[in-house]
């Protein structure tokens, strides 16, 4: 499971967004953004060898994810979970009417923050079943 780019927008209107290897990812989410319609609370495709995963709030806020083709559903929609949480927290007043990219220096750095989470945790979880294995011998 790979996370490589996460992004906030109003509609098709990008308003942060962050990625933790080179990409067009901005491209990518940009065209997946038009194919979402008011109905799709939750919606899924693959482009380019990559999975994206939205969800869009009634009030068409939208909140994405794009990682590897190992991507599963269930840690897609986790992560965006926590990415709505932490946005909404810090800007749920005033992102209605902001301009493109109006939060990308503000919560751009937070969204590479719950990029990079799951590579830290896989890490962390390699080194306890390593350090396990050598004190069970």
């Amino acid at each position: 499971m790979t996370f490589e780019y996460a992004a906030i927008a109003r509609n098709d209107v990008i308003l942060a967004q962050n990625a933790i290897t080179s990409g067009n990812f901005d491209v990518i989410l940009g065209g997946v953004l038009k194919q979402i319609t008011t109905s799709d609370a939750r919606f899924q495709s693959e482009k380019s060898q990559h999975k994206i995963f939205t969800e869009r709030l009634e009030s068409n806020l939208i909140f994405a994810v794009i990682g590897g083709t190992d991507l599963g559903a269930s840690e897609a929609y986790s992560f965006l979970k926590r990415l709505q949480t932490s946005f909404l927290i810090q800007h749920g007043r005033n992102w209605s009417t902001a301009q493109p990219f109006a939060f990308q220096n503000e919560f751009g750095p937070k969204i590479k923050l719950l990029l990079a989470e799951p590579k830290k945790l896989e890490t962390i979880h390699n080194n306890i079943n390593h350090d396990f294995f050598f004190f069970r011998f």
